[in-house]
């Protein structure tokens, strides 16, 4: 299995993602939704998901914020 988290800023968008996967990705394990990229660096430490799902345009995070976050 594929360990997966997905982090979106919009319900909607992590609805149709999570059924698209579902639906045609049988070998990928959704481990967690996140709502924030702070929310999301803290879902990616707490599942060590092999593979991330990020929205690259979230409202109160930048993805160069979220990805220059320290690891605790």
């Amino acid at each position: 299995m594929i360990r997966t988290l997905l982090i979106d800023d919009e319900e909607h968008c992590l609805a149709t993602l999570r059924w698209h996967l579902d639906t045609y990705c049988p070998q990928v394990q959704i481990v967690g939704s996140c709502f924030s990229g702070a929310e999301g660096l803290t879902g990616i430490y707490t599942h060590q998901p092999d593979l991330v799902f990020l929205d690259i345009e979230l409202i109160t995070t930048s993805v160069l914020s979220t990805r220059s976050g320290s690891v605790p």
